[in-house]
């Protein structure tokens, strides 16, 4: 996640679809790069409506056969 739009697109194209998706980044907030541009909060408003979690300042360091995710 580089803090862009790249990983909101993805995470919402997926969470439309019925998945649940866990979004990780390294990041202090989510896509910071976009707040300027007033994208993030109607985003998120959107993802929470879904399966949807948010892990900041995190790193993914397995992803288990049950599709459970290491933190």
């Amino acid at each position: 996640e580089l803090g862009s739009y790249e990983a909101i697109g993805a995470a919402e194209w997926l969470a439309e679809r019925g998945a649940a998706v866990c979004f990780v980044t390294p990041l202090r907030a989510f896509a910071p790069r976009l707040e300027a541009a007033l994208v993030t909060a109607p985003a998120l408003s959107r993802l929470r409506r879904a399966a949807f979690t948010l892990h900041t300042r995190a790193q993914v360091l397995d992803v288990g056969d049950d599709a459970g995710v290491r933190l």
